[in-house]
């Protein structure tokens, strides 16, 4: 299976594990500030960006496979993850599974298990994605589950949103996002997550809709030690939102011994 991935920086080895239909290009606001003090890898999950697409369906367990494969690759020796969304279910399952391979662990807006009302709202845009709906129609459905109060009182920030989607080069296919989306709802950590030993930090936004902010205190209250940060007033995207502060939180947490 194609995995493609980038390479940016120096330091300790960080990984960053995108969301649903996300590419590498999610990390952009933050990939400078993070890659002065990382070496950031960059990877493109299975089913999108210049990753392959396999014929067979995937699971999440797959998509945790396809890193660690990828680290074995690298040579890389405890790396951190940083999983936001989708990508906090791969770093779950890395972390319950290979405590002993991962360095320190950031479950990132991410939850246990994705709600009915969550499925709904992505079954939807994949819906209008099948109907070939415009760009923009399609990041309209998704605004208001991505975003805060603040950020969709923007007329400003909401055609930035909007244009950097119609300008995307590596689209997911529609194939990828079916196989992402089965893979998505079919996750679920609540009978195994509390193995996870990996120390951990749980950033949250107080007003996420689609990720339960009691999931993440819950990956915070069974996780020894694990440390949680709610950004206030936050949906879930504060990393595009907040990239200084979120920035700081990272580092402060990986670099701290």
């Amino acid at each position: 299976m194609k995995l493609y991935y980038e390479v940016e920086g120096e330091g300790e080895p960080l990984i960053l594990l995108g969301g649903y239909t996300c590419d590498l290009t999610h990390f952009d606001c933050i990939r400078k500030d993070l890659a002065s003090s990382f070496q950031l890898i960059l990877p493109d999950n299975r089913g999108a960006g210049r990753s392959g697409v396999p014929e067979e369906p995937f699971s999440i367990e797959q998509m945790a496979d396809d890193i660690l494969e990828l680290i074995h690759t690298l040579g890389l020796k405890k790396p951190h993850l940083l999983g936001h969304s989708m990508g906090g279910f791969t770093a779950q399952s890395l972390a319950a599974r290979f405590e002993k391979e991962m360095g320190k662990v950031i479950f990132y807006q991410t939850c246990l298990k994705i709600r009915p009302v969550s499925g709904a709202a992505m079954k939807h845009t994949l819906h209008l994605n099948e109907d070939k709906a415009s760009i923009r129609a399609q990041a309209e459905s998704i605004l208001p589950w991505c975003f805060s109060n603040a950020f969709i009182s923007d007329p400003k920030l909401c055609e930035s949103f909007f244009d950097a989607m119609e300008k995307q080069l590596y689209p997911i296919s529609l194939e990828g996002r079916k196989k992402q989306f089965k893979a998505l709802i079919d996750f679920d950590s609540h009978s195994w997550y509390h193995k996870i030993r990996t120390p951990s930090l749980v950033l949250c936004g107080s007003d996420d809709l689609l990720c339960s902010k009691e999931d993440s205190h819950l990956l915070a209250k069974h996780i020894p030690g694990a440390n949680l940060h709610v950004f206030p007033q936050m949906g879930h995207m504060a990393h595009i939102e907040q990239p200084t502060s979120f920035c700081s939180l990272v580092r402060q947490f990986l670099l701290s011994k």
